[in-house]
Parts: structure tokens; C-alpha cells; sequence
């Protein structure tokens, strides 16, 4: 591995403790019993993607808020989750004060900030949780802390979440290890010399829009995600011209006939104009492990390729310069 800055080697070592992080977490968490009408979770960048997680695994209508405002829909019996790793993000604040003064059940949790401040002062309820080197990198605190916090109010089965916990601690093993050829994070951050594209089974959006968010900022470059089944309808035409651009193929073993189906025929056509691509397969098993692993797994491999391009995965100037000026 390339010389790398002392930030960057502590995202690695937080990468490496995830599922003792994880595990911490959830177990740790305060349980809340809480009754609600429908629910909206609110966050943007790495505390964001936990609204994405959320919609995915309970069959509670879920609104999700990436942005300063609420939706027309939200009413007084509506349970609002606002989550921000720093506790200072302005957009989150925004949207908590406002669902403060519609009188919304709310649930905040952050490592601090203004977050925390602001609910102390007007006795929200409110859960904190550590944050260590970056907020993406921190995933699994704010993640485990809501799912330990609101398992039973959200429906989830405990063993499905500490399921999850046990499984990330197998692949850690696989991604840390030295058996380069064998190792599935090392080989997808080879193949991602150009510009990724994802092109992801329905179920993994949340894990796909993930990879998307850290293939950005750890990597400082553009890359796209495309659910395959419309994108059968429209970007695939675009592999009529040669680009600079690679396919990445993330699925899973136990997806729907049609969309397996749909997924092999992109595959047939892909070789048919000999474009290389990546096949990644989500592992067996709950959702939730699905989406956690295979964002273990992706988001580990944009480090590698930041690193071995010679950039910092932890530096975000565009990202500091945005919001300086908020």
C-alpha cells in the first residue's frame, strides 16, 4: 500500500473495528417504545444514507428528508428521526426545528452539536452516539444506535440486526486480508480505474447510493448508479459509443426471476460490444445484512482506490467550502 496521511490510516483502522463499533452501539442504545402514525427520518450525506437503510427494512410508510423542509404529508402523529453524525448539520437542524414547532413526535440522535443543544433545550428526546474520523466512516454508530434505540417500535427482529453484526465480523476477515486475489474490495478497487457505474437490483439502492456517495468523496470523482431495470429503458444505449466510463453489476443471488433474467441480458449485451465490467453479489440472507455487508465491502474498495490514485480519502475541500459559505 501507497503512503498514506495519519487521517487516512484512522479511517482504515475505523473500517477495521466496524462490527465491534456495531456492536457497541446497539447494544448500548437506550430502547425507546414509541407509537407513531407513519415516520420520516431525516439526514444528508453519511448520516443520510441511514434513511435509505431504514425505508428498506420496515413495512412502516417511511418518508425520507434530505433537505432543509418537511413534506405536506407529515402530521402531529408522525415520528420524525433526525440523525446527523456531527450535530451540526444545517440542513438537519433546519428541518428538527421545524417538526419542533409542528409538534411532531421526534427522535434526534448525533455525536453532539447543535443537534443535541437544541434538544436539551426544548427536552426532545435525544441519543448520542460516537463519531470517529468522518461521518461516513461512522456509519455503524449512528446506524446501530437508531436500530437499538427503535428495533421494536420499527418492527425489526433483534436476530436479524445482531445477525448482521456477526456476519461483518466474517467479512472483515476477507476484506483485511493479505489474499489480494481472493479479496473482493481489492479486486473491485482495481477495476475502478475510470468512472463506475452501478447498475443495482432494487432492494440494494440504499447500498448502491452509498457506494455512489463514498466512490465521490473518498476518491474526488464522478460516479453513477442506475437500477437495472430502467436502465434498460434509456443508459444502456449509451454503451453504443466507447467511454470512459466501467459497469459495475451488484445484485443478489436470490433477486427475482425477471430482474435475474434482466441482469443477464445486460451482461450478454456488455460482452457482445466487449466492455469489461464488475460482478458483485449482495450476500444470502436478511436485508439488512445485505445492504450493511455489501457497504462494507464497497465502501473499504473506494479507499483502496483513493489511496492507490494517490489521493487522501479523507479530505473534502469542495464539501468545506459549500459549507463555509451556508
Amino acid at each position: 500500500m501507497k503512503k498514506i496521511s495519519a487521517m487516512a490510516q484512522e479511517m482504515i483502522d475505523v473500517y477495521r473495528s466496524w462490527p465491534e463499533h456495531a456492536e457497541e452501539s446497539f447494544n448500548s442504545s437506550e430502547k425507546i417504545d414509541i407509537k407513531f402514525n407513519d415516520i420520516l427520518v431525516s439526514g444528508m450525506g453519511g448520516s443520510g444514507i441511514i434513511a435509505n437503510i431504514l425505508y428498506g427494512l420496515t413495512d412502516h410508510e417511511i418518508f425520507v428528508a434530505k433537505g432543509y423542509f418537511l413534506p405536506k404529508k407529515i402530521a402531529k402523529d408522525t415520528l420524525v428521526i433526525c440523525n446527523s453524525a456531527s450535530g451540526n448539520t444545517i440542513e438537519t437542524l433546519t428541518l428538527l426545528k421545524t417538526a419542533h414547532e409542528a409538534e411532531c413526535k421526534i427522535i434526534a440522535f448525533s455525536s453532539g452539536g447543535k443537534i443535541e443543544k437544541y434538544c436539551k433545550t426544548n427536552k426532545i428526546a435525544f441519543n448520542k452516539y460516537k463519531m470517529l474520523n468522518s461521518p461516513r466512516s461512522s456509519l455503524v454508530f449512528s446506524l446501530y444506535s437508531i436500530l437499538g434505540s427503535l428495533s421494536e417500535s420499527l418492527g425489526l427482529p433483534e436476530k436479524q440486526i445482531t445477525e448482521s453484526i456477526s456476519n461483518l465480523k466474517k467479512t472483515r476477515d476477507i476484506i483485511f486480508s493479505t489474499d489480494k486475489e481472493n479479496n473482493p474490495s481489492a479486486n473491485l478497487a482495481k477495476f475502478m480505474s475510470k468512472i463506475p457505474i452501478c447498475y443495482y437490483s432494487p432492494l440494494l439502492l440504499p447500498a448502491a447510493l452509498r457506494f455512489k456517495n463514498d466512490f465521490q468523496e473518498n476518491c474526488k470523482k464522478h460516479a453513477m448508479i442506475e437500477e437495472i431495470a430502467e436502465s434498460c429503458h434509456n443508459s444502456i444505449n449509451a454503451w453504443e459509443r466507447p467511454s470512459n466510463i466501467s459497469p459495475i453489476l451488484f445484485r443478489k443471488n436470490d433477486d427475482h426471476l425477471l430482474i435475474k433474467k434482466q441482469f443477464n441480458v445486460v451482461k450478454e449485451y456488455l460482452e457482445s460490444k466487449k466492455v469489461p465490467y464488475f460482478e458483485l453479489f449482495a450476500p444470502k440472507g436478511n436485508l439488512l445484512n445485505a445492504l450493511i455487508d455489501s457497504i462494507y465491502r464497497m465502501g473499504y474498495a473506494t479507499i483502496l482506490r483513493a489511496i492507490n490514485d494517490g489521493v487522501d480519502p479523507t479530505d473534502i475541500p469542495a464539501i468545506r467550502f459549500i459549507k463555509a459559505r451556508l
